[in-house]
């Protein structure tokens, strides 16, 4: 390309007269080009041009200028503003590297408006990811609808209207027997008829008891005497074989079962003919002398594991163990 010239402007015909002062030297890079006029333009239309393009290269320099600057931050966008092609706010230009000047921080309407459309983005976003879910199942739930309410259709006009009239009185009665029972269990509630029954009943119970204790009183009481008196000749038994013992232990091992044989000889001796037969039986002689010294000795051994027992958790609690 031609070099930079310097053009000179004459004022008959509105063109170009003559264009003087041509160079052949290289053109400096960072130099713009001069502009290209179109032909038949006048000197007056020439100079706007020329100083518009003038404009726009030092706006280009400043642009190209100012990148590096411009690189350091990063704009916040998505959706914030009314316009698409409107440029942020500097508040919203934050630098990559580290903290945010005082003067940059949002403010509270700036991060109230940034909070509500963020969650707006996500909550469509989410609509968005659950759309083939809930449109599977609408679609279920849809034909599901269909396929119930023609099944009901199909059997309320097939089915013969005397069964329906049938099943729709069950249902009435079934309702009006539940709504009679709520109702009369509310009543008695309200006139407290189960306090009262509740209250004959304990009564009863209480009359019917002390009537038993008066009928079996005299039972019991002989009972307990009875009782006395043998748990008295088991004292007076322990004692003599106690001392017997003492004396001599073989004369204290033989000595239960001669009591047993002397006083059981005495027995059979002064019973009736009748009753001496009965006890001479066989199952009598075998319950006498198996069944009640078996039961005898198992009750006897179950006292002396409970003792025992008894004693061992005595001693491990005594001594921390």
């Amino acid at each position: 390309q031609e070099g930079k010239g310097a053009a000179a402007w004459g004022g008959g015909g509105g063109g170009f007269n003559n264009v003087t002062n041509l160079t052949t030297t290289e053109p400096s890079p960072l130099e713009p080009p001069p502009p290209q006029l179109p032909p038949g333009t006048d000197a007056a239309s020439a100079e706007e041009l020329t100083d518009t393009e003038t404009e726009r290269a030092e706006a280009e320099e400043e642009h190209l200028a100012g990148g590096d600057k411009a690189d350091e931050t990063v704009t916040l966008s998505g959706g914030f503003y009314d316009d698409e092609d409107a440029s942020p706010s500097p508040s919203y230009s934050t630098p990559r590297g580290g903290r945010s000047h005082p003067d940059d921080e949002l403010s509270a309407r700036e991060a109230l408006a940034a909070a509500l459309a963020t969650t707006k983005l996500a909550t469509a976003l989410w609509v968005r990811a659950a759309r083939p879910v809930t449109d599977a199942v609408s679609f279920y739930a849809h034909a599901g609808a269909q396929e119930l309410a023609s099944s009901a259709w199909h059997f309320f006009t097939t089915t013969d209207p005397r069964i329906l009239a049938g099943g729709a009185a069950a249902v009435v009665a079934t309702v009006a027997v539940y709504a009679a029972v709520m109702a009369v269990a509310a009543h008695l509630r309200r006139v407290k008829y189960i306090t009262r029954a509740r209250a004959a009943v304990v009564h009863l119970r209480e009359r019917v008891t002390a009537r038993w204790r008066r009928i079996t009183g005299p039972f019991v009481r002989a009972f307990q005497r009875v009782r006395s008196f043998g748990r008295g000749v088991t004292r007076r038994y322990n004692g003599f074989l106690s001392g017997v013992s003492a004396k001599s232990r073989r004369a204290a091992a033989l000595a239960p079962h001669v009591i047993l044989a002397g006083v059981g000889g005495v027995v059979i001796l002064f019973l009736p003919a009748w009753l001496r037969s009965f006890v001479r039986k066989r199952e009598v002689v075998a319950s006498v002398m198996l069944l009640i010294p078996t039961f005898l000795t198992i009750t006897t051994l179950e006292l002396c594991k409970r003792v025992l027992e008894n004693a061992s958790a005595a001693g491990g609690i005594g001594g921390g163990g």
